[in-house]
């Protein structure tokens, strides 16, 4: 009887110690090892997974797609007495911007030509100048010295970096003196690249980890304190 009731009495202690140790875990995250029960989802997470680590992989290295031929305007007027000349076409947004950042890199082979970026209520004040008042205005408005610009170089060595933000903008550029040194063409090296910033990789890892948990067979459950 004595060996009977001391076994019972050890039962009894292991429940309360196991009780007692789920109490203390109140709400805690665990895994649980699943069976095959669920192969359409183990092949979502394959997929997703598999496009997770190619855009996290090509992201990190960075990506440098082709820009549109009217971007940015090849030569500017014959005499324009320093006043920026915009091109037609706004500058491509940046597809999922929070995402990826995308800087853009320019420079050209002419000492007397400035470029500048702005955005489109810029490009239409500088516009809407009329031809005459662009040779006898006297005012750095819509030239190199305006302070209203995106961005502005007057070095064509150094060139211009641009990081591509949300909204509108157009790609300019102008004479540095009243007209051309000489009219022969403009040529321009332009270069793209798109990388992750760092609101995409926070977004992206933990999906990635979320995907091989799920083809490992690991679920995520809350236990509830009793």
């Amino acid at each position: 009887m004595s060996s009977k009731a001391e076994r019972t009495g050890f039962k009894k202690r292991a429940r309360a110690r196991a009780k007692k140790h789920e109490t203390k875990a109140g709400a805690s995250i665990s895994k649980e090892k699943t069976t095959g029960r669920t192969p359409l989802r183990r092949k979502a997470a394959y997929l997703l997974t598999a496009l997770i680590c190619m855009v996290l992989i090509a992201g990190s290295i960075g990506v440098s797609p082709d820009r549109p031929s009217r971007n940015i305007p090849q030569t500017p007027p014959p005499l324009t007495n320093g006043t920026v000349f915009f091109a037609p076409i706004a500058v491509p947004g940046t597809p999922l911007s929070p995402i990826f950042s995308t800087e853009m890199s320019v420079t050209w082979d002419r000492s007397d030509i400035f470029v500048v970026v702005a955005d489109g209520d810029k490009k239409e004040e500088c516009d809407s100048i009329p031809f005459l008042e662009r040779f006898q205005s006297t005012s750095e408005i819509c030239k190199a010295g305006d302070e209203e610009y995106e961005v502005v170089s007057l070095d064509n060595s150094t060139g211009l970096e641009w990081e591509i933000g949300d909204g509108t903008y157009y790609f300019g550029i102008g004479t540095l003196g009243e007209g051309l040194e000489n009219i022969s063409g403009l040529n321009m090296d332009i270069s793209i690249d798109m990388r992750l910033s760092l609101a995409g990789y926070l977004i992206l890892l933990p999906l990635a980890a979320y995907g091989l948990m799920t083809i490992k067979g690991y679920r995520v459950r809350m236990i509830e304190p009793p």
